[in-house]
């Protein structure tokens, strides 16, 4: 169930609204990832928190930096009848040097919402609702001159799954998945320093996501990793021709009781052009 995504195509791209995209698809992976380890199947309520930390670096001419900082989040699902339902907030701030000269500082607050069904033969049908803002405080430099302004950005996501697990053993299984997102997002107009206005803008996006897992367990050990290719009709990096890349997640949970589970996860990308992800995380998991 693990979704990736980059930059929606087809807007004004701006140092400003590069970052807004970049920060704005990261959340949306890291949350669903998240959200989906506190679905309660057996329990009457799940809940799980955790903290992320984040690197990415761009290489795209003319639009390289670097991009570090972290997120913080917190989810719960419980039973109700045959489906599981749940939500989750998510808080995160980072920083990205851009090469060219200057910085821009993103802070972003999210929530999603989740409804998930078990079908019956190990398949399991969901559906998630997200909604989040980034404030973006930026200071670039051009020419010699330093130009300072905060821009503001919203975005609504959806995105509806279908997962098929396969128990291969009482310590082993598969799972297989596809997803589909989509994602429309509005920046807000600004001006600068200098006095330039930039004018509001609107963008949407939609990508397919294919994935497959594997964990095993080792007693209170179960090491995961999961592939998935993450497919659209539009640029994930803008003006490359990158319309798919893989996104590859693997972790280590341990039961510490029959109620509490701990969770350390890494996540990176492959094949998407000019650019690399990495993605550090660590959670708690408790179940009452």
């Amino acid at each position: 169930m693990a979704i990736g995504g980059r930059s929606v195509n087809n807007w004004r791209i701006t140092p400003t609204h590069k970052v807004s995209d970049m920060f704005r698809f990261r959340w949306y992976s890291a949350v669903f990832l998240a959200l989906s380890s506190s679905i309660a199947y057996a329990d009457d309520w799940v809940v799980s928190s955790g903290v992320t930390f984040h690197d990415t670096t761009s290489t795209q001419p003319g639009a390289s930096y670097r991009d570090r900082g972290s997120s913080i989040n917190a989810f719960a699902s419980t039973q109700v009848e045959a489906w599981t339902l749940g939500g989750g907030l998510n808080y995160g701030l980072s920083t990205v040097d851009v090469n060219s000269g200057g910085y821009s500082r993103p802070a972003s607050t999210s929530g999603v919402v989740m409804a998930a069904r078990d079908i019956g033969n190990g398949r399991t049908i969901s559906a998630t609702l997200g909604y989040g803002n980034t404030a973006i405080d930026s200071s670039l430099i051009s020419g010699g001159t330093t130009t300072s302004y905060t821009a503001k950005s919203s975005f609504l996501s959806s995105s509806v799954g279908l997962t098929q697990s396969i128990v291969l053993s009482r310590r082993s299984q598969v799972t297989l998945s596809v997803r589909y997102t989509g994602i429309s997002s509005r920046s807000d107009p600004y001006t600068n320093s200098a006095g330039s206005t930039t004018p509001s803008s609107d963008a949407s996006f939609g990508f397919a996501s294919f994935g497959a897992g594997f964990s095993h367990r080792f007693g209170r050990f179960t090491p995961y990793i999961s592939a998935d290719w993450n497919v659209s009709n539009k640029d994930f990096v803008p003006n490359t021709g990158n319309k798919d890349y893989f996104s590859i997640n693997t972790g280590l949970n341990y039961r510490l009781d029959a109620k509490t589970n701990l969770g350390l996860s890494f996540a990176t990308t492959a094949n998407k052009a000019y650019s690399h992800d990495n993605t550090l995380g660590a959670s708690i998991r408790v179940s009452f």
